[in-house]
């Protein structure tokens, strides 16, 4: 243990949902514990509230029923504060105010956060479920189990806030300092707002620069603009590292903060090893679009919560004879995705072409999505456009195989995995024409322009004949294969392994 690089990776983004950043956080993970000169451990951490539990800070091998309880209040911590009805709400508010003060003084002070210990023994139903399930296969499960943990009770969103409210007490912003001397090595999903310990180094598996160039398409986009570029302009002038997931990423990086070139490389995303070539039969389809057919709370979204629709759309999957021909989109509904303009394709196919092909949505609502979804309920309620949620990988992987075609219509993006999924799992792709699309699909993809709907219906279009020539099938089939196979993780840890001993022995 004494000559390996001690790493240290943040888990918090896995506490989300099943795609994008959230299933990178995972896969990496595990990835990284099958390096054999690495000692790994993970960092458990809220995004939006504070672990208010008290920490376990060493090890208590003498009083077992003490850490044991320690540590099922810091689980109830994750889940429930704890308070109930308007005496909760007050004492929230206050123990908020004071804590809020406290931490301004710590900054001020340079003191900093310590990490508390996690063990998973008696607790494994919890970190495997709520961390890692909705993408590893169970046969990863002993593994992840088997991992060492740390956590750190100050959200993501408390650490942001914390150096947005010092920036007005102070002449220069400030950033609060979390104690990581027992680590090499952090690896943060997302740009940092935080000073780690002078012997750690810094990687930010850095995404995307969405929150840059494309700003009007993020959520709150105040504070995550400022959250983003602040936190990334600390990391990039404390001598961070950058393990960027295209080329195409890095090169939006180093548009902003050219100075890091020679600190940033590529390391393209891991796929899991469940999107694979099955023999499913297409019947499973229809079993899968009714069992997971989206169901919002009424209040995030009325029209997509009623149980007629539901047992409309049920009876009329069971009711059709034909084949269930549709088109599949896997992303969460917000601006940059662009399912509009698919919509508004798939309703041209439909018109000229093929009336009974559908169109599968796959992905929860974002931000923004009003409008979209007033102009989706009339399909939704007629059966010929489904939206799910909560859909498991081995559901989506028949949803992929079966697809007529999956297109990936985003007008930005920094990886995309949907796309390469669909090739592992034996689907043809058609995405829209932006660099990183290129760079990682490749040969194996149509491409269309995202901003024209003809262009995506003709881009669709092609696809639809390829799938449907045999020989011309079989050919883009090798094609995906070999290109898809960039991406397992036998492909990818190498790029891990020498790209963090490098920056553990850098001076």
């Amino acid at each position: 243990m004494k000559n390996k690089v001690r790493v240290l990776v943040e888990l918090r983004p896995a506490l989300d949902g099943y795609s994008g950043i959230p299933q990178e956080t995972r896969l990496l993970f595990r990835t990284l514990l099958g390096l054999k000169k690495m000692a790994v451990t993970g960092l458990l951490q809220q995004g939006g509230r504070d672990i208010t539990a008290k920490m376990v800070h060493a090890e208590e091998s003498g009083r077992p029923a003490a850490q044991i309880r320690a540590m099922s209040k810091i689980v109830v911590s994750f889940t429930d504060d704890g308070r109930r009805g308007v005496a909760g709400v007050i004492s929230r508010a206050i123990n908020t105010v004071i804590r809020g003060i406290s931490l301004r003084v710590s900054v001020i002070f340079g003191s900093s956060e310590k990490l508390g210990f996690f063990a998973p023994t008696e607790f494994e139903d919890f970190v495997w479920r709520r961390f890692f399930a909705k993408t590893l296969p169970v046969d990863d499960r002993p593994h992840v189990l088997a991992a060492q943990y740390r956590i750190l009770p100050l959200a993501m969103a408390t650490l942001h806030r914390l150096k947005i409210s010092m920036s007005g007490l102070l002449s220069v912003k400030r950033f609060k300092k979390i104690e990581t001397r027992d680590f090499d090595v952090f690896i943060s999903q997302t740009p940092f707002p935080g000073v780690l310990s002078y012997n750690t180094k810094l990687i930010v598996r850095y995404h995307d620069a969405i929150p840059i160039f494309l700003p009007h398409t993020i959520k709150d986009r105040a504070f995550h603009h400022g959250a983003h570029y602040d936190a990334l302009a600390r990391n990039v002038r404390s001598g961070a590292y950058f393990a960027c997931v295209s080329a195409a990423t890095r090169s939006d990086l180093l548009k902003v903060f050219p100075e890091v070139e020679d600190r940033a490389v590529v390391i393209h995303n891991t796929v899991s090893p469940i999107y694979n070539e099955v023999d499913s039969p297409r019947a499973l389809v229809k079993d899968i679009v009714s069992s997971r057919l989206f169901r919002p709370l009424a209040k995030k979204y009325k029209a997509l919560s009623s149980g007629q629709v539901d047992v409309f759309t049920r009876n009329r999957l069971v009711s059709d004879q034909q084949d269930f021909e549709y088109l599949l989109m896997v992303s969460t509904v917000e601006p940059r995705k662009n399912h509009a303009s698919l919509v508004a394709a798939w309703e041209l196919l439909r018109s000229r072409h093929n009336e009974t092909l559908k169109l599968v949505l796959v992905g929860d609502l974002g931000w923004d999505y009003a409008e979209f979804v007033d102009a989706i309920v009339p399909w939704v309620e007629k059966g010929e456009l489904f939206l799910l949620s909560n859909v498991a990988a081995s559901d989506l992987r028949d949803l992929y195989k079966h697809a007529t075609v999956t297109v990936c219509p985003s007008y930005a993006e920094g990886f995309d995995y949907s796309g390469v999924e669909s090739m592992m799992s034996g689907g043809v792709v058609a995405a829209s024409d932006i660099p990183v699309h290129r760079e990682v699909y490749e040969d194996a993809c149509i491409y269309f322009n995202p901003y024209s709907v003809e262009s995506i219906v003709g881009g669709i279009r092609e696809a639809i004949a390829l799938r449907n020539a045999a020989d011309t099938f079989a050919e883009y089939r090798q094609c995906a294969k070999r290109i898809s196979a960039r991406y397992t993780a036998e492909a990818i840890s190498p790029r891990w392994d020498e790209f963090i001993q490098s920056v553990g022995s850098a001076p």
